[in-house]
């Protein structure tokens, strides 16, 4: 359950900034505020009623500039295809973190 422990410690670096798609509930004990979820956009998507692009941003972080997943990890690949083209790529304990500059949410 280290991954847990790790998740919590990353929600608590950049609270308004990390979102943990597949793991929004380390951001609602931090925050209060609950974020879309990777499983919720995937079904939505699977129903042809994905999300705008203005909706799916307004469910992330106010300042979004970090996306975490546990690597290896379950993905529906929608998290890593929001991720801006100049995301940089760290590992940090089993998390992998993608960083980059916020984007424009409209």
């Amino acid at each position: 359950m280290l991954h847990v422990q790790q998740s919590t410690q990353l929600a608590v670096t950049s609270p308004d900034g990390l979102w943990m798609p597949w793991r929004p509930l380390a951001t609602y004990l931090i925050t209060g505020k609950h974020y879309h979820d990777e499983d919720g956009l995937h079904a939505r998507q699977l129903t042809g009623l994905f999300p705008t692009r203005k909706h799916a941003y307004g469910g992330l972080p106010a300042h979004w500039s970090q996306t975490a997943r546990l690597n290896p990890g379950i993905s529906w690949g929608i998290a890593e295809a929001m991720q801006p083209a100049a995301s940089q790529r760290t590992m940090w304990g089993d998390w992998l973190i993608y960083s980059f500059q916020s984007p424009d949410k409209d």
